[in-house]
């Protein structure tokens, strides 16, 4: 019998009895069964964040997540009996940052002297992919979890720069920016415009436990 239904992830989980299925005062089976499936995304940034919230001021940054972190992945999982799901996760993420640096106008001939601007973005984008099984074992509505997952990963990015001043024979050496972080700039010869990170591809294996509570609305 099918039914609406939501998991709670909680903390390590152990236990001894025996797996039986679970129904309501309506005679409804509240726990999972063979056909049903879940979807999710990690709960670490709220868990981490109520769990600051009396320490002071230590990591008490608002709950997010980003695609630069493992919490970002959402996965999936559907059973093939009370006891045993197939898992899946995916992760997809692209970003990209601006930073920008004044810089004088080698043409200006004004007091003062006008502006211009050099640019670097910064993009990079990564896809994540897993599959796994998992098993589980509980009474009533709380039930333990546990299994394995294969992880595979795909990433690259690239820093792109644009410059105010343009070369020409009449300025071979154009006021540039060399370093972004602390906005040096300096008389230069040659400049860059384009530096990739190359391709990076990341295999790899995770297990898991847990547990969770159960909880139906009729």
């Amino acid at each position: 019998m099918k039914k609406s239904t939501l998991l709670v992830a909680a903390v390590a989980f152990g236990a001894t009895s025996a797996f039986a299925q679970y129904t309501n005062k309506n005679g409804l089976v509240v726990t999972p069964e063979a056909g049903d499936y879940a979807i999710g995304v990690d709960a670490t940034p709220f868990l981490g964040y109520f769990g600051n919230m009396l320490n002071g001021n230590t990591n008490n940054g608002a709950p997010a997540w980003g695609f630069t972190n493992n919490n970002a992945m959402i996965t999936g999982k559907m059973f093939t009996s009370e006891t045993m799901a197939y898992r899946a996760a995916l992760r997809i993420g692209f970003g990209s940052t601006t930073m920008t640096n004044p810089v004088v106008d080698d043409a200006s001939t004004s007091t003062p002297q006008a502006y211009k601007e050099d640019q670097m973005k910064s993009s990079g984008s990564f896809i994540g992919l897993g599959g796994g099984m998992e098993w589980r074992r509980g009474k009533n509505r709380l039930q333990g979890y546990w299994g394995g997952m294969a992880m595979v990963g795909f990433g690259s990015g690239k820093n792109t720069y644009t410059y105010g001043n343009a070369f020409s024979t009449s300025n071979t050496t154009p006021t540039t920016t060399v370093d972004f972080v602390t906005g040096t700039t300096s008389n230069v010869g040659f400049r860059t415009t384009e530096m990739k990170s190359g391709s990076m591809i990341m295999f790899g294996l995770r297990g898991f436990v847990g547990a969770e509570y159960t909880f139906n609305r009729y």
